[in-house]
């Protein structure tokens, strides 16, 4: 038979596509037309046909198990949980910042707690002098007691001391005097606590103060206690009334037999040296509140005949602490 000529059949091929491409046209708009008169049934199961292909895409894409899906649940799941804890976090300090364990605040005990906690059975006085010094002096590498604390907390005769039925900086210092007849304190040791012992009597406003007026700086006590000095019994206990209105003692007297001054006064110089001491006579003159026993009697006479009450009666109202 007669081969077609090239011409002719590519004439007949467009011709083809042409009538292919012309009956998809009105296929598509005969089914658009179709649509419009599905019943309300049809178009729920079309619905739910179109829904569930949209939930097989979104299977593939999220949930098959995948490399990829790995990752993105894991990132999905730290955010979350980051959040959660941003929003969480301020509540729960809150709640757990009230919870104190020691009996006589409800709580289980210091002995029942799961940890050896080693400041919880402790005066509110050594406690809170010893959170507010590692705080504000030695809690970072430009803190003035920072590389002391770290030797401190190295020395085993010093941990043990601190373990040991302590109840306050200046029983500490006592502890460190007496140890020293026998065992060796690193001069860390007693470094440190010479920093507590100034805090506590003189410098932090969270643990005493002149006026009486005590601050919550390093939030180391109770909000209801926030104005409680814990420390202002321990400037009036132990001294021997104004013990340096003559100025601070000498060693040569600190050791005398015959020596008039007293115990803190004596541990104080051993450990920390005699600027401490000048430094507690040096500020007799800005308290205005409960007086210290060791400043002279009459800057206590003054305050007390201002203030109207006795010294003793001074010593036993709360106080705040001075920065």
């Amino acid at each position: 038979s007669p081969r077609p000529r090239p011409g002719r059949r590519g004439v007949h091929v467009g011709a083809a596509r042409r009538a292919r491409l012309g009956a998809m046209a009105p296929a598509g708009a005969k089914r658009k037309k179709d649509d419009e008169k599905l019943t309300p049934g049809e178009k729920v199961a079309n619905c739910c046909r179109s829904l569930y292909a949209a939930l097989a895409k979104v299977w593939r894409a999220l949930l098959r198990p995948s490399i990829h899906t790995f990752f993105f649940w894991s990132f999905m799941i730290y955010l979350i949980s980051g959040c959660f804890v941003l929003v969480t976090q301020p509540a729960a300090n809150d709640f757990f910042c009230k919870v104190r364990p020691q009996k006589q605040f409800q709580g289980k005990g210091c002995e029942n707690c799961s940890s050896i906690l080693t400041l919880c059975s402790k005066s509110d006085c050594w406690r809170n002098a010893m959170n507010v010094t590692y705080q504000a002096n030695a809690s970072t590498t430009v803190g003035a007691l920072y590389l002391t604390f770290q030797e401190a907390a190295t020395d085993v005769t010093c941990h043990n001391l601190v373990d040991d039925r302590t109840t306050n900086p200046l029983q500490m210092l006592a502890k460190i005097v007496a140890a020293s007849a026998s065992q060796t304190v690193s001069t860390a040791c007693k470094q440190f606590h010479c920093g507590v012992a100034r805090n506590s009597l003189l410098t932090q406003s969270d643990l005493v103060s002149y006026t009486g007026n005590c601050t919550n700086k390093y939030g180391s006590k109770p909000r209801d206690q926030a104005k409680f000095c814990p420390c202002e019994m321990m400037t009036q206990e132990g001294w021997k009334t104004g013990e340096f209105e003559k100025g601070v003692p000498s060693s040569s007297i600190l050791k005398s037999t015959t020596s008039t001054w007293s115990s803190n006064t004596a541990v104080v110089y051993e450990v920390c040296g005699k600027d401490l001491l000048e430094d507690l006579g040096g500020a007799c003159q800005n308290w205005t509140g409960a007086i210290p026993g060791w400043c002279p009697l009459v800057i206590n006479a003054t305050a007390n005949s201002t203030n109207g009450t006795a010294n003793s009666t001074a010593a036993a109202t709360p106080a705040t602490a001075a920065a």
